[in-house]
């Protein structure tokens, strides 16, 4: 009866090792959704300061949008959109033009690294799950 017991488990051994893998696999996808997100949050509150010292918040969205409100979200919104390639959030005037120049290419290359990580993560489980099915 014991050996048959040890023979159950030592087959069970196997799958509950990928399913720990597989888990985290999931946690890695958590972390870099996670790390994009506090990028974005970030690269939003650095895109206010420079809007805000590059003529004020007033003229900005007077000249955009007519924005008369709490402009965060749409700034949040624009930063959002470079992140996601597609395109620069509408400077203005020669600072933001400057800093749009140097931080876009700067934003596609981590969001490079990032699906670079996912499609890591992806091989990673697809070489886990091969192990199970071995």
């Amino acid at each position: 009866a014991f050996f048959l017991r040890l023979l159950r488990a030592s087959r069970l051994a196997p799958s509950a090792e990928v399913f720990r893998g597989q888990l985290v696999m999931i946690s890695e996808v958590g972390k870099l959704f996670v790390c994009v997100m506090v990028a974005v949050n970030a690269s939003a509150n650095l895109w206010f300061i420079v809007v805000l010292e590059s003529g004020g918040l007033h003229n900005h969205f007077a000249e955009v949008i007519d924005f008369d409100e709490n402009p965060y979200p749409v700034l949040l919104v624009t930063i959002s959109l470079v992140f996601s390639g597609q395109g620069s959030p509408w400077p203005t005037n020669n600072g933001e033009r400057v800093f749009m120049a140097v931080f876009a290419p700067a934003v596609q290359m981590f969001m490079a690294y990032i699906f670079a990580q996912l499609v890591l993560l992806a091989n990673r489980m697809s070489i886990m799950s091969n192990r199970r099915s071995e």
